[in-house]
């Protein structure tokens, strides 16, 4: 039953990385906190829908992996942002 769960969660953010993708062409998709925990669980319903979905660009190129800084990914890039932002201003 979790598994199951893990494929249907899957597929949903694979339906909405499939549509960025289509929409802004990144090479990569970057995933971390809690989603990137669960790791082939739910990354490989990720590519499958991905492949499923997209059909105007070529997917095999796409990368989608876990955030090399875990959690604190979101923060450290908001972070930087931020920095660059002040520094800018």
């Amino acid at each position: 039953m979790a598994k199951e769960i893990y494929n249907q969660v899957g597929k949903y953010f694979g339906i909405a990385i499939a549509n960025t993708l289509v929409s802004v062409g990144p090479r990569k998709v970057v995933l971390g906190g809690g989603v990137a925990a669960a790791g082939e669980l739910l990354f490989e319903p990720i590519r499958r829908t991905i492949r499923e979905r997209v059909t105007v660009m070529s997917v095999d190129q796409v990368e989608v992996i876990a955030a090399s800084l875990g959690g604190n990914a979101g923060v450290l890039g908001v972070a930087v942002w931020a920095s660059q932002k002040l520094i800018g201003a």
